[in-house]
């Protein structure tokens, strides 16, 4: 099994460094979502975003079936043909200020971790402006997929009356990814629902990542980090006092949309479990006093919010992790950030401020 570290180089090239990064089988080993990816296909009546960010950390209505319905009769076929104006408005589609098209003109909608909702546009246009303007009225969405769906005009308990089309909307807070359109569609008795003319934008990262790098309650101000923490055990060719031991351990959030209170709780919660219950004779305990926050991504998909906790606060110099390949899978690093704790907890319970428990 090997692990390579991508990292920046003055000759530009890439190289192998011996240092704590981050941590790919722990998070391979985190539990992936098989439900909320995305929406039921059954769904035509949108639910307001589900992500409630206190609970995690401690109807509308809209008419559809206004949608062009391709050929004569707006068969299976027609829906998939390259040429139909349902296609063609997908690839002749723009890209919103902000954003980057990620892919275009798909016969599958998104399923990804941090779904947040979706909207049918009761005007039935492709209209991919009218989408990202409601991703960016959500302070969590980082992307978003617009789509074509084939639905019956009828619940499909009754008797079949004909065949409508939908323009659908579903944000999401991580970028979306072209690995993740899967959802080909599904039968409902004898129809068949399809979805076609797909496409996804993700929030440009450097928009993205303004946004997802918040003040946080009892941390200083986030440090803007060009790449993942990782600690050198060697810094000058002799050994560190830090690195390795002053690094905490990991957590990976993925029910969620990308949210770095996700780390400072779990930061907060690691100090206060150490104080409690694995303290020393002397009071003397390892509080968590710096965490690194951002988006894993495997082969662009997104995994999660990643989270790296450590003893001590790391510098920004010590950012120098952009991904790694592992076992021929691509991991990249999204929206990094640092938090340091204040104030410091000197990791006594007596009170004094003597090292760190190491």
């Amino acid at each position: 099994m090997r692990i390579t570290s991508i990292i920046a180089s003055s000759a530009c090239s890439i190289v192998v460094v011996l240092a704590q990064g981050f941590d790919i089988s722990a998070a391979l080993a985190v539990s992936i979502p098989t439900a909320n990816l995305g929406p039921a296909l059954t769904e035509v009546i949108p639910a307001t975003v589900t992500y409630d960010q206190a609970a995690a950390t401690a109807l509308q209505s809209l008419e559809g079936k206004a949608g062009p319905v391709p050929g004569i009769r707006g068969t299976v076929n027609d829906y998939y043909y390259s040429e139909s104006a349902l296609r063609r408005s997908a690839r002749d589609a723009g890209t919103p200020p902000g954003y980057e098209k990620v892919f275009t003109d798909l016969i599958a909608a998104n399923e990804q971790i941090g779904y947040l909702g979706f909207k049918i546009n009761p005007r039935g246009e492709y209209d991919v402006s009218w989408c990202a303007d409601w991703c960016d009225s959500e302070s969590f969405c980082l992307g978003f997929n617009i789509y074509f769906q084939r639905d019956p005009e009828m619940d499909p308990r009754c008797d079949w009356s004909g065949v409508v089309t939908n323009v659908k909307c579903v944000i999401y807070g991580y970028p979306v990814a072209e690995g993740s359109a899967t959802n080909k569609g599904q039968f409902f008795g004898d129809f068949a629902v399809v979805i076609t003319g797909s496409n996804g934008y993700s929030k440009v990262e450097e928009a993205a990542c303004k946004t997802r790098r918040p003040s946080i309650g009892g941390f200083g101000i986030p440090q803007y980090l060009v790449g993942a923490i990782s600690a050198p055990v060697q810094r000058n060719g002799t050994n560190t006092a830090t690195g390795l031991e002053s690094y905490n351990g990991m957590k990976l959030f993925n029910q969620n949309p990308y949210d770095p209170f996700l780390c400072a709780a779990a930061c907060q919660a690691q100090t206060e479990f150490h104080k409690t219950h694995l303290g020393n004779a002397n009071g003397k305990y390892r509080p968590c006093n710096y965490f690194n926050s951002f988006i894993l991504t495997k082969n662009a998909i997104p995994l999660g919010t990643y989270c790296s906790l450590y003893a001590e606060s790391r510098p920004v110099t010590d950012a120098t992790n952009f991904g790694v390949i592992h076992e021929k899978d691509r991991y990249d690093v999204l929206c990094s950030a640092g938090y340091t704790a204040t104030p410091i907890n000197s990791g006594n319970s007596h009170g004094n401020n003597s090292s760190l428990v190491h």
